[in-house]
């Protein structure tokens, strides 16, 4: 299996973007990197040149500009799948939002919402630590994070005998005339 904290996509042959009919008609990954170096998207196919000619995020990717595919050819086409999920999986490309997650998580077909926050550079790089040693990305170990302490918040209101549930209208009314009583 490729180790994708070793590729060095300056090494990968590319095209630009509006000469994706010149990649290869062999089986690969395929990376979209933009022009600050940041991984776009990542797909397969077992003709990568065939895939591009109507591919399904050029629009999005002509958009932001810069793009060039980078491409990965694979020698076993039957582990392209598993090869593309634990890169999306590593990487955590923002346009590959269908395949967000792996076979393994526990979000798998689930909706998901992307959430933005500010932590202390001390513990994120404990969380790239850890998300290293267990071959994930920090944004995936941070889902599964949350939703495992979130779980185990309720699952403790619950012994405790409170039960945590979504504001009903009446506790908004409540709440709304006794901020008017405050003025």
């Amino acid at each position: 299996m490729i180790n994708p904290a070793e590729i060095d996509f300056s090494s990968l042959p590319w095209v630009s973007l509006d000469k994706a009919d010149e990649l290869p008609s062999a089986p690969g990954i395929y990376f979209a990197i933009d022009s600050f170096d940041q991984i776009q998207y990542i797909g397969r196919s077992s003709n990568v040149r065939g895939r591009w000619k109507s591919h399904h995020r050029y629009d999005d990717l002509a958009a932001i500009g810069g793009v060039r595919i980078v491409y990965l050819f694979v020698q076993a086409p039957e582990l392209l799948s598993q090869v593309e999920a634990a890169l999306i999986d590593w990487f955590d490309p923002p346009l590959n939002v269908a395949r967000r997650r792996s076979e393994d998580c526990p979000l798998e077909g689930r909706r998901l919402k992307r959430l933005s926050a500010s932590i202390p550079d001390r513990l994120y790089d404990r969380l790239e630590k850890l998300a290293e040693f267990e071959g994930r990305s920090v944004s995936s170990l941070v889902s599964y994070l949350l939703e495992h302490s979130v779980e185990t918040k309720v699952e403790g209101y619950k012994r405790e005998g409170q039960h945590p549930r979504s504001p009903q209208p009446q506790d908004v009314l409540i709440r709304k005339s006794q901020k008017a009583d405050r003025s």
